[in-house]
């Protein structure tokens, strides 16, 4: 064979995606000799279908096959672009994707004169300075993206994303006057970031200066899961399946909002392009530092690079400096501050995307926003470099490093018994109210990187809210107690539940088997009899955990000087904090 050897680790790693790379490889039964030619191709495809399962969409051919010909590859396997290779499926939704963003990044339908939009962008958002917070950015990027067809707004945790959303939906609302709350499509990739953006959207209709029926007009906007907007269903495509709406059904919206538009993979990205009808305008928002989706991802990165590249067009920064009462300069320093440029970049589409950078979040917790900013991506840091800052941040309420796991988990059974107390006051005839379920759930929450760990950590939480209870017959019947949190693991379309929705668990009062699940923003507890995909979520992965924010986050992850530190994993389970943070990891001195 002319591939690559693999090392050991790697022999491990893509070991059980082998058997389906040799199946895939030997399917061609017409034609034995090209079957023959294409098993050099059996490890580069194994390692392909390895890093699909990660969440990688492609990989480099100087790495996975370099003495390899290409024009050998099975192509309908393995698909070729530049110097990556890739699955066919990921390379056909690559495609749709550029097509439609290179069409629509430069189409602009003018919403009024520059002149009205900035007299409606002051009333509704006007400018404000305090205490070294400036919203500058956030008025440049309704300034910009307003009247788009396609636009990317990025930013870390707390920079004011849903606020901009809000605020450009409002002037839209203001001028024009037609538009509906079931023109625009606000979705997210999980049934939690939905619910977080729909608390959210609620929150800052409340603080922009807006007419009774503008607020209204916010508060009336229901976020969903992209699958629901989309309307997912079981069909296979034969059967006018998976989703209901498409190139030739599109959706009924004249604008469509994503937000944590990095969980989003490349597949499902361009399925919701597809069903976009014409001239209506799509905006993207996340963090491009976070982890990618479960599925092939990078759109968001790639994205925001495309629009970082190259300067802002003259006109353009005109156009803008009118919209934002100020002038070119400040337009092109904000965007320049906002996004770093990634240099040469294949077919760059300058002013595509925008960058918040002032974290409304860091008056709070600046803490959180100096960790963060310490490991993000693209940065090279060190243990020790995390050791010294949480020594700076030192204390209960801010940064807490663990040096042993034991007293990881000691902290977290501390968490899980305040849960257990506050669950205490609850049953099926005293039901929580909506506001005490979603505090409980937003209080605390265990984040680790692999499942292993989450499945020790469901052990302990579980035992702990069982308490004196025995628990051989208990953990034989898998029956979970009053007060467990209970994590969705798949979409459930009847029970209006998504993958990744967190709900509380409950029975007749503390220490007695649950029955009934409650979540919120429902309003009847659904049978737990009912749930065919669940687990119990005392811990999450930090994959799981995007979309979602805590009070207060526990990380569980074992670092040395000899392993590299996973800087999207670990940035991502940092920002799902709005407080505290504990961490156990492994210094040089262990």
């Amino acid at each position: 064979m002319n591939s690559p050897p693999v090392q050991q680790d790697d022999a491990a790693v893509i070991a059980p995606f082998l058997p389906l790379a040799r199946f895939a490889l030997s399917s061609n039964k017409s034609d034995a000799a090209a079957t023959e030619r294409w098993t050099d191709w059996l490890f580069p495809l194994a390692r392909l279908l390895e890093a699909v399962s990660r969440g990688v969409g492609q990989l480099p051919i100087a790495k996975v096959c370099p003495q390899l010909d290409l024009s050998t590859r099975p192509q309908h396997l393995i698909a070729h672009e530049g110097d990556m290779i890739l699955l066919p499926r990921v390379a056909s939704a690559w495609k749709r994707i550029r097509t439609w963003v290179e069409t629509a990044a430069v189409t602009q339908t003018v919403l009024a004169d520059d002149e009205t939009i900035q007299q409606t962008l002051d009333a509704i958002l006007p400018h404000t300075q305090e205490h070294g917070f400036d919203n500058a950015h956030q008025r440049l990027a309704v300034a910009a993206l307003v009247d788009r067809r396609f636009g990317v707004l990025t930013g870390g945790p707390g920079t004011g994303k849903t606020t901009s959303a809000a605020a450009l939906l409002a002037v839209r609302c203001r001028l024009e006057r037609r538009l509906q709350p079931t023109d625009v499509l606000l979705c997210a990739p999980t049934g939690k970031a939905a619910n977080r953006l729909q608390q959210s959207l609620r929150g800052v209709s409340l603080r922009l200066a807006l007419a009774e029926h503008e607020r209204e007009f916010l508060q009336h906007i229901v976020p969903q899961t992209v699958h629901r907007a989309l309307g997912w269903s079981p069909k296979p495509p034969e059967q006018g399946g998976p989703f209901r709406f498409h190139a030739h059904h599109p959706l009924p919206h004249k604008l469509v909002i994503m937000d944590e538009a990095s969980m989003t993979d490349v597949e499902l990205m361009s399925q919701l392009i597809d069903a976009l009808p014409d001239h209506a305008s799509l905006l993207l928002l996340g963090d491009r530092d976070q982890l990618d989706s479960v599925e092939a991802g990078g759109v968001l990165s790639e994205l925001v690079h495309r629009g970082a590249a190259g300067a802002l067009p003259e006109a353009y920064c005109q156009r803008l400096a009118i919209r934002c009462h100020t002038d070119t300069a400040h337009i092109n320093h904000w965007w320049r501050e906002g996004l770093d440029d990634p240099g040469s970049i294949d077919q760059p589409v300058p002013g595509m995307s925008i960058g918040l950078v002032h974290s409304w979040r860091a008056r709070c917790a600046p803490w959180v926003l100096e960790l963060a900013d310490l490991i993000r991506p693209g940065k090279t840091t060190s243990p020790l470099q995390l050791q010294d800052c949480f020594k700076t941040h030192a204390g209960p309420t801010q940064l807490t490093h663990h040096h042993t796991h034991a007293s990881l988990m000691q902290r977290c059974m501390v968490a899980w018994l305040e849960h257990k107390e506050r669950c205490s006051q609850w049953s099926l005839s005293a039901p929580p109210p909506q506001d005490e379920l979603a505090l409980a759930l937003d209080s605390f929450q265990l984040l680790c990187a692999t499942n292993h760990q989450i499945d020790q950590a469901n052990e302990r939480g579980i035992a702990a809210t069982w308490g004196s209870t025995s628990q051989e017959n208990i953990m034989h019947h898998k029956t979970l107690p009053h007060g467990c949190p209970l994590l969705i693991e798949r979409n459930i379309r009847h029970l209006n539940l998504t993958n990744g929705d967190i709900g509380i668990a409950l029975g007749d009062g503390p220490e007695t088997a649950a029955h009934m699940v409650y979540f919120p923003d429902h309003s009847e507890p659904i049978p737990l009899a009912q749930l065919p995909d669940y687990r119990p979520a005392y811990g999450l992965t930090i994959h799981k955990s995007q979309g979602s924010e805590w009070k207060a986050v526990a990380i569980d992850m074992s670092l040395n000087e000899q392993t590299p530190i996973n800087n999207n994993l670990l940035y991502t389970a940092v920002t799902r904090s709005s407080g505290s943070i504990d961490m156990h990891f492994l210094t040089a001195k262990g």
